[in-house]
């Protein structure tokens, strides 16, 4: 679940009011780990993050604009994990 709120840039005017629901984001993910010893391991992860996230733009005049944002994100993870 993604839980989100926008801020106003400088390119926004003051007078308008942004508001958005909370979304349901899908993630997807793989990786792999090189075993040093029996407890430490390099790791190498992967992931794909996407969320769509609908909001509602209101400016001064009560003129309102509904929008999806679609919001994405791609990691690449590189670590070293202990195993207990």
């Amino acid at each position: 679940m993604a839980s989100s709120s926008m801020e106003k840039g400088e390119g926004l005017n003051e007078r308008v009011d942004i508001s958005n629901d909370s979304a349901f984001m899908f993630e997807l993910g793989a990786g792999m780990d090189y075993f040093f010893t029996k407890n430490i391991a390099l790791t190498l992860d992967g992931r794909f993050l996407s969320a769509n996230i609908d909001s509602e733009w209101e400016n001064e005049y009560g003129n309102k604009e509904e929008l999806t944002l679609l919001v994405s994100n791609f990691q690449g993870l590189l670590g070293i994990r202990f195993w207990f």
